[in-house]
């Protein structure tokens, strides 16, 4: 597989992806195999620790009388929702078993699901705005041609950013107020991708080429952690319900997990033509992700996993991407048709259904990242040079860069209260200001 550096993580695999839009309804729902209503199993894993210890990177002063970021999304585990053909998890079932067999001709498997589904299709009430003036701030990093990736709020109160460079990658920290300081990874050529707040007061990353997952303390110490696969292609990180990480292996065909300590578990996805994308916390507490093949795949904490597939023909041109839970307690994600060049917003929700949202103006290209921000709307990026809101109404409006092309990429809500994103062309990093 072939990764573009340049177009950065979202863009390794196939094309890009949308975001969220009003509560979901109408007809139709998620169709799932029915050899997965059966078997909740655990799937084939891999449990190897190998940590490489680095230098301390140089010891830059932080602001330690800044507020904590505080959990946004923190769904509560007696919704009540389920999909009705996915059965609960089977605490008898033996942490070894095997994924069953998914093949052509297996009853319900992957290829002999249903071609035809029927979902809700909607449009726009009014046009997307532009919404720019006076709100958008950008500050150019230090280090010049270094692709910032993704973004995330820290537990000292700052932005923590990665930085796809040559050679040797970087881990960034800016103040609300502006000062960026940089750390450099000690595995070169290892394209630092998604980045996350840790439960134990650190800040987590995942290394795209270089098959580890990061730590880097508020200080800017950094502890690399080897994963089992080689060649893996690490690509999104969550932090799960169970205070572990979660990640993506999209070479790998793995979704990750690790402790803080370093130990990591693979759970294989089936069939090996399915590449896990990007992860997040669903509303029932489990870890959903997107994959190619028009699909979603679910999997609980102690590693079953389901693939759910979306109303869509297998085979149509249409990847989802980006995902995460929003403020109605639904999986929002993006989508792109990239046989008509469309990007749409999609709802699923937990009983089925869903909604999807073409958005005009974004044609060209799909959307990248996406969150739930402080105001209770979904805010996501395009790749061009614009920022998106959703609110609950399904009103869309657009910020731009000052640039015409900067791909605004990793996306989140920040310690001030406003809204972050890095942008890859443009490397800067940017905040839009609620």
């Amino acid at each position: 597989m072939t990764i573009s550096r340049r177009c950065g993580r979202a863009a390794w695999f196939f094309s890009l992806g949308a975001l969220a839009l009003p509560a979901c309804g109408g007809p139709g729902g998620l169709a799932t195999p029915e050899d997965a209503a059966a078997d909740d199993s655990q799937p084939d894993t891999v449990v190897r620790s190998v940590e490489d210890t680095a230098p301390a990177s140089p010891d830059v002063p932080v602001s330690p009388d800044l507020p904590a970021y505080p959990d946004l999304v923190s769904p509560s585990p007696d919704l009540g929702l389920k999909f009705p053909d996915l059965a609960p998890s089977d605490p008898s079932q033996p942490a070894d078993a095997p994924n069953p067999v998914d093949s052509p001709g297996d009853p319900g498997s992957y290829y002999d699901r249903p071609d035809v589904f029927t979902h809700e299709v909607r449009a726009l009430d009014s046009p997307p705005r532009l919404d720019s003036a006076n709100l958008v701030t950008e500050y150019p990093l230090p280090t010049q041609d270094c692709s910032p990736q993704d973004i995330a709020a820290g537990p000292d109160g700052n932005l923590w950013f990665t930085e796809a460079c040559s050679s040797l990658g970087r881990i960034g920290r800016i103040t609300p107020a502006g000062a960026i300081a940089e750390f450099v990874v000690p595995t070169s050529d290892s394209f630092p991708a998604a980045i996350v707040s840790g439960p134990d007061g650190n800040l987590w990353f995942v290394e795209a080429y270089g098959d580890r997952v990061g730590r880097i303390t508020p200080a800017g110490v950094i502890t690399e952690f080897l994963v089992p696969t080689v060649d893996a292609g690490l690509n999104d990180l969550v932090v799960g319900p169970d205070g572990n990480l979660w990640f993506t292996e999209i070479s790998g065909n793995h979704i990750g997990r690790m402790t803080t300590a370093g130990e990591v578990t693979e759970f294989l996805v089936t069939p090996e033509t399915v590449w896990p994308q990007f992860i997040t916390v669903g509303p029932d507490r489990n870890l959903w992700f997107t994959a190619s093949g028009v699909a979603l795949g679910r999997i609980t904490p102690a590693g079953a996993l389901t693939p759910v597939f979306l109303p869509f023909a297998l085979g149509s041109p249409v990847n989802p991407v980006a995902i995460v839970t929003g403020a109605d307690g639904n999986l929002w994600m993006g989508l792109w048709r990239s046989d008509a060049r469309v990007t749409s917003l999609l709802c699923v929700t937990l009983d089925g259904a869903t909604s999807e949202l073409p958005l005009p103006g974004a044609d060209n290209g799909g959307i990248v990242g996406l969150t739930l921000g402080p105001d209770g709307n979904l805010w996501f990026t395009l790749s061009d040079n614009r920022v998106g809101r959703s609110t609950p109404q399904g009103e869309i409006s657009y910020f731009t860069t000052t640039e015409e092309y900067t791909y605004p990429q990793g996306i989140t809500a920040g310690p001030d209260g406003n809204i972050w994103f890095v942008a890859t062309a443009g490397n800067l990093v940017g905040r839009i200001r609620l």
